[in-house]
């Protein structure tokens, strides 16, 4: 039987249970961790903090090299089923969703370098407690969301064994989305007090962009540069007759993008990210006094890992500067945060 050390585990979920595992196979330096996730962005974000070392979300074949395969999905990935239960009154009628999709992948080249997919999805997501009854802000009367989803993309990917070059990658990927009752949260009125609504209709279009390069320049030294880039279009769609049919929804910016590079020799980790937010509207209405200027943000990360510790140190808004991601809630300036961890 493999020691953990040779033991190579894929986790398909990597939500609570799932990055939990993750984590805890790390931290117990499990030779490789495969994750899967059906928001790549989960992935992306799992592989940044260290706890999977390769994702298959665009290519599964990667499952066939796991020695012990975790399945941390739900069951609602597939069916959703709601009932309320209240103590005084009547409850609403149970509701049954099916939320079915459909993927493909294919490789044109017997190499497997390049593959093209694509999906098409219907998603279903009730309001959370806090969206209903949260202090103030709450709307008990929110309708749950669904939406349509379409997706064609592709993905290259080339790994050497030998040499500087590690790894490089390059994903693209464009979508379209129909969203009906779209949950949002945002300040509005003359007193800016938070306010969760249904967005009858949204159409949305964009691309997903993402290059990485990894490089061993020398020994026990690991480079990684990654550049991704959002263009998205969200337009709300419900009644021609408002001042703000087929208006870009409020806090989507049409462009967005960030640039990471992280450095790596034996347990020191150092990482530098740029993160940009282009301009958008704080209300319905496109207009000019709804206009926010862009924003970005320089940050910067130490992580020393031990056996069964680590701490780090993370410096956000190098520069100090002045922005606000929602209007009227001035972001800090430059901050800190010490990070000690032990594991038992």
């Amino acid at each position: 039987m493999k020691s953990l050390e040779e033991t190579t585990f894929a986790i398909i979920g990597l939500g609570l249970i799932g990055g939990s595992y993750a984590k805890a196979l790390k931290n117990r330096n499990a030779h490789k961790i495969i994750g899967m996730d059906r928001n790549h962005i989960v992935s992306l974000m799992a592989k940044d903090e260290g706890y999977i070392t390769d994702i298959a979300d665009e290519d599964p074949s990667l499952l066939q090299g796991a020695d012990i395969i975790i399945c941390a999905m739900y069951p609602g990935a597939f069916v959703s089923f709601v009932k309320d239960h209240v103590k005084y009154g009547a409850s609403s009628s149970s509701r049954s969703t099916l939320t079915p999709a459909f993927f493909v992948n294919v490789y044109p080249f017997e190499s497997k370098l390049l593959a093209v997919r694509a999906f098409a999805k219907k998603s279903f997501r009730m309001p959370t407690f806090n969206d209903l009854y949260y202090a103030d802000m709450g709307n008990s009367k929110l309708n749950p969301e669904s939406a349509l989803q379409y997706d064609l993309g592709f993905v290259l990917n080339k790994d050497w064994k030998q040499g500087i070059v590690d790894h490089l990658r390059l994903q693209v990927d464009g979508y379209y989305n129909t969203v009906y009752d779209k949950i949002v949260a945002y300040p509005k009125g003359q007193q800016f007090r938070w306010t969760m609504l249904n967005l009858g209709k949204v159409h949305i279009k964009g691309v997903d962009a993402m290059a990485e390069v990894g490089l061993e320049p020398a020994k026990d030294w690991k480079v990684t540069a990654r550049l991704q880039y959002t263009y998205q279009d969200a337009r709300d769609v419900t009644d021609p007759n408002t001042s703000y049919y087929k208006d870009q929804i409020p806090y989507i910016p049409w462009h967005s993008g960030s640039a990471i590079l992280g450095l790596s020799w034996r347990e020191l980790d150092l990482a530098y990210s740029f993160i940009y937010s282009g301009e958008r509207y704080s209300q319905q209405e496109n207009i000019l006094y709804n206009h926010l200027q862009p924003w970005y943000t320089h940050d910067m990360s130490v992580v020393y890992h031990a056996r069964r510790w680590s701490a780090r140190l993370d410096v956000n808004n190098i520069f100090s500067q002045d922005y606000d991601v929602i209007l009227n809630y001035p972001m800090p300036k430059r901050n800190y945060m010490l990070t000690l961890e032990y594991n038992f």
